[in-house]
Parts: C-alpha cells; structure tokens; sequence
C-alpha cells in the first residue's frame, strides 16, 4: 500500500521537477534576462547587451584601414630588401623583391 502511494506521488510530481529542470536548463543556456541598466554609462566596448549600429560597414572599414597601412609598409620593404650573399634555398619573398635578380643569380625561378 505504501509502495502504491508514493508511486502515484512521483507521478504526479515528475512532471513539475522536469518542467523546473527545463526551465533552469533554459534560463543556463540563454544568460540572464535583461535588467534595467543605466543608460548614460559609456563603455569602449558596447556596454550592456551592445547591438551596434551598422557594425558590417564599421568592421569593414577598419579592415580597410588596417590593409591601408600595411601596403606602404610591404612596398617600402620590398623595395629596400638586399641579400649580401645569395640564399642557399629559394626564399617566398624573392619574387616580390626590386633586387632578387642581382642578389642571386644562379636562382632559375627569377629569370
């Protein structure tokens, strides 16, 4: 009798404790709700749940910058670079380089 009675209690209570676990499970998965937060408070990185306004293009546009700045410094490069003695193995940069030929040439790629 007693074992029938607390079988039909945890029925009846199974589903509760599953609906709570699923609950929590979801609340874990998702973070925390938002809150009511301070909207004068200015943070370099967005602040509070941060949602950008046009990030692509803002993304973009750095992207650009930052490749901007890197070509003059490849051109400058590439065009200073001197090797005294001639590599033993062919070396990437060689087929960019203003110099290559004279530098090395017994190299057979840059003729």
């Amino acid at each position: 009798m007693l074992r029938a009675a607390a079988s039909q209690t945890a029925r009846a209570v199974r589903p509760a404790v599953a609906e709570a676990a699923a609950a929590s499970s979801r609340r874990a998965m998702s973070g925390t709700p938002h809150f009511p937060y301070p909207k004068k408070v200015w943070s370099p990185a967005g602040g509070w749940w941060p949602s950008p306004v046009n990030w692509q293009r803002n993304t973009m546009l750095a992207a650009l910058g930052i490749a901007g700045a890197c070509v003059p410094v490849f051109v400058y490069s590439s065009n200073r670079e001197r090797r005294p003695m001639p590599p033993a193995w062919t070396i990437p940069s060689q087929g960019w380089c203003k110099y290559a030929k004279e530098d090395d040439p017994t190299n057979k790629r840059l003729k």
